[in-house]
């Protein structure tokens, strides 16, 4: 196994080493998770073994994980935290896309609601769009 396909998974677990001897060696949590996570990005960054956009969005995950910061404190780094929720949507988006979820959804409503008319088609897809609204109103409510 080259270097470059085991950083991917050396360096996580060097980090957690170097954050559990910081905290031995008397730094607050908080900081010791800090100074772990600067080594495992900077082990990533350099080496370059999963690519930098990639390894920049781990303080955006792992700081608000462990309540160091909140999750607006960390989005700030990148804008604002409406462009980090964007961001979000698009990318489960193109997971969803890539995978062929999307087509599968569909069918299943189709499928269930029963497409042996054109009402219930355009039935099973007005009930597929209001359960996507009210996604969207609960998301909504909850991030104001």
């Amino acid at each position: 196994m080259t270097l470059n396909k085991a950083l991917p998974w050396i360096a996580p677990i060097v980090a957690v080493f170097t954050g559990f001897i910081c905290f031995y060696l008397g730094l607050s949590q908080d900081i010791a998770i800090t100074i772990g996570l600067t080594v495992w990005v900077g082990t990533w960054w350099i080496f370059e073994c999963v690519p930098i956009p990639f390894t920049s969005l781990l303080p955006f995950v792992v700081l608000p994980t462990f309540n160091i910061i909140d999750y607006k404190q960390a989005s700030s780094s990148f804008g604002n935290h409406v462009i980090i929720l964007l961001l979000g949507a698009f990318l489960l988006a193109k997971g969803l896309e890539s995978s062929q979820v999307h087509k599968r959804i569909a069918f299943k409503i189709i499928n269930v609601i029963g497409g042996t008319s054109a009402f219930r088609i355009v039935f099973a897809f007005m009930c597929a769009s209001a359960f996507y609204l009210c996604g969207c109103l609960i998301q909504r409510l909850y991030w104001h």
